[in-house]
């Protein structure tokens, strides 16, 4: 279960990178786009059991959306924000993988191990 509560980030970033991916341009409507989105992160953190989640949506490097869903501390009901700090935790690691990827890719690096 603790496995599963702290993937609901994850999911919901990968949710937002498919959202940004099929924007065109800043002109589509974006309450259009997110209709049904609100109830769909509110089931989401309530089914995960999960504390809280923000999510922020950029497109064309402008903020069109930001919003927290759940508390940021639950015992005393404090909502989570689209300001709330978090710590970053394990993700490093998948930071540095993708960090990786990018340069390997871009500079088509032959001489890194390939595993198998």
């Amino acid at each position: 279960m603790v496995l599963l509560k702290n993937s609901i980030p994850i999911i919901a970033a990968l949710l937002v990178c498919s959202f940004v991916g099929r924007v065109a341009s800043a002109e589509i409507d974006v309450s259009q786009k997110l209709d049904g989105f609100d109830a769909f992160m509110i089931k989401a953190v309530n089914d995960w059991n999960a504390q809280g989640v923000a999510v922020g949506i950029v497109v064309n490097d402008k903020l069109v959306f930001s919003k927290g869903y759940g508390y940021r501390d639950y015992e005393k009901k404090l909502a989570f924000t689209p300001k709330t700090i978090c710590p970053i935790a394990s993700n490093t690691k998948l930071f540095t993988v993708d960090i990786s990827w990018l340069i390997t890719t871009a500079l088509s690096l032959d001489f890194i191990p390939k595993f198998q």
